[in-house]
């Protein structure tokens, strides 16, 4: 073993004297963790650098542990940005969460590479969170262990809204507790760490099983932010539209619109009481849909969006700490072809024009 020099690594045999298991060692009080199973695993070794396992208050089959060999792509990019989300954590004032949408169009180097900012972003966005994950990633993970976090960006897709509640998908459910993760089991068994973050968590996550160096290094470059396509190479708005979803569908309009504005309204008052800014960004999508009768790309019809925009905009009044940024405009935006990766996403030219449009907005605020 190496990089800790009261630890040893060993293989246990069974009663075939098959070498079934491989085993850490603690030498000073002969503790054992077994680390791994199989049918002859010889010769182990580990390194370890700067690790503190010492006392082993983590549980090293669960900590960090998020991918396995059973979990898919969508825990992938949960994963990492967890990783991206502790690594920052003690210099994060402003989190972003919610769909590819907010992912592509929030480039927080537009703040955190700017000299005197006094703004930190982390961008906790990814294709795998809907509204319900997103509460749960600004209140759950967020709140607890960002010690200033002063402000949370989340996405308000209301095509997407329509679309997950007519399918009654829920992507906390799916996503983070289906996949049978041991690291968001043990994450939620510890209460999202509020009461003290462990900093051995950031390295065992960095550690653990599944993610390519490529794609965290990626991430951890824009901390979060996915850049699509290179400048010059984006497919734009004017592609053939897309819409996903049939427009006259109104079981979402009868039964699921309320359930989203409950969860909705549960941001809001968590952040109220935690004096956090809360701002709900309903982003651009090809102008072109104006012309038919849905929303977006995942339909909702347009007349009922325009009803849900004002329903948002009245919870300004009855949240202070609230601001709806509707980039969309139904359609009548000014984010151009060049600013779009596709119908429903930003292109980084696309990401410099939200992105300096949101600070703006956080220019306003009483960030202390």
């Amino acid at each position: 073993m190496h990089g800790k020099k009261d630890f040893a690594v060993a293989t246990l045999t069974d009663m075939d004297g098959a070498h079934s298991k491989i085993a850490l060692v603690n030498t000073r009080d002969s503790n054992v963790v077994e680390l791994a199973s199989g049918a002859e695993l010889w010769h182990p070794d580990l390194w370890v650098d700067g690790l503190n396992v010492s006392d082993f208050e983590l549980d090293l089959d669960s900590a960090g542990v998020y991918e396995t060999e059973n979990t898919g792509a969508e825990m992938t990019a949960i994963r990492i940005t967890l990783q991206v989300l502790y690594k920052y954590r003690d210099s994060a004032s402003v989190l972003v969460t919610g769909s590819s949408r907010p992912q592509i169009a929030i480039d927080p180097r537009y703040w955190n590479r700017r000299e005197n900012s006094r703004l930190f972003v982390v961008n906790a966005a990814n294709a795998s969170i809907d509204i319900n994950a997103s509460e749960r990633m600004l209140f759950g993970y967020g709140r607890s262990i960002l010690p200033n976090l002063k402000v949370v960006v989340f996405g308000i897709d209301l095509d997407l809204l329509s679309y997950h509640y007519h399918r009654n998908h829920n992507s906390w459910e799916a996503n983070f507790l289906g996949q049978n993760s041991p690291g968001i089991r043990y994450d939620i068994d510890h209460d999202f760490w509020k009461d003290g973050f462990p900093e051995e968590l950031y390295d065992l996550t960095v550690n653990a099983y599944g993610a390519n160096e490529s794609e965290r290094i990626r991430y951890d470059s824009t901390y979060g932010m996915i850049i699509p396509m290179p400048p010059g190479s984006e497919i734009g708005w004017t592609k053939k539209l897309e819409i996903s979803d049939d427009t006259t569908w109104t079981g979402f309009e009868k039964n699921g619109v309320e359930k989203a504005f409950a969860k909705i309204r549960e941001i809001l008052e968590k952040a109220e009481a935690s004096g956090i800014y809360a701002i709900g960004v309903i982003f651009p999508q090809n102008p072109n849909y104006k012309n038919t009768g849905a929303f977006g790309r995942y339909g909702l019809r347009r007349s009922f969006a325009e009803t849900m925009i004002e329903r948002l905009q009245q919870l300004e009044s009855e949240y202070p700490h609230f601001r709806l940024m509707d980039e969309n405009k139904m359609g009548n935006h000014d984010y151009t072809n060049e600013m779009a990766y596709d119908w429903d996403h930003l292109s980084e030219a696309g990401a410099q024009q939200f992105s300096a449009r949101l600070d703006s907005l956080f220019q306003t605020l009483d960030i202390q």
